[in-house]
């Protein structure tokens, strides 16, 4: 992994840093997070990455140093992929005293939890997956065989492939009668 753009980052910072990641061919079809720790014996934050990018937690920006920065991914197969880790050092930012407190970076299930939660509906998991197809063609797999042309099509017929008014109506009136009336 190389970084190419490096912006000066201050020790206390919180929520403002983000980590850009452009990938090779490679990693197609592989579901990318970014690592960071302070050290071999520190603790490790991984951030899910949206579209290459994610906030660099604050845990890794608390204190002056060293900050390492690597990334892994699965791929469609469960095959995992990782990158070298990468320095980048943290300079000593304003001091923000005793009393600023932060809430701990969710590990990466919960950030997935929380990006499933903030889907609505059915028609924003579509563009969720049909964006993630988009980035991740691999996930499709091959492109099939062209099929056979079908039969020409035939005149529906009423009855068997649509109603009139008249007939939703009636079904309208046989249902209501059925349920509010208390057949059913």
């Amino acid at each position: 992994m190389t970084v190419t753009q490096v912006q000066t980052l201050a020790s206390g910072v919180s929520g403002c840093v983000q980590a850009q990641v452009a990938f090779s061919e490679e990693w197609d079809g592989y579901a990318a997070s970014a690592v960071f720790c302070t050290g071999e014996e520190a603790p490790v934050y991984e951030q899910v990455l949206v579209s290459g990018v994610c906030t660099v937690p604050h845990e890794v920006l608390a204190a002056p140093g060293t900050l390492y920065i690597g990334v892994r991914g699965v791929g469609p197969a469960g095959q995992v992929r990782a990158s070298t880790l990468t320095g980048v050092r943290v300079v000593p930012g304003a001091k923000a005293g005793d009393s600023a407190t932060r809430e701990p970076t969710p590990d990466v299930y919960q950030q997935i939890l929380q990006q499933l939660e903030a889907v609505p509906d059915t028609a924003k998991i579509q563009a969720v997956v049909a964006a993630y197809l988009l980035e991740n063609p691999a996930a499709q797999g091959p492109k099939g065989d062209k099929g056979d042309k079908g039969d020409p099509g035939v005149m529906p017929v009423r009855g068997t492939d649509y109603w009139t008014d008249a007939d939703k109506a009636e079904m309208k009136a046989y249902v209501d009668e059925a349920i509010l009336g208390g057949a059913w």
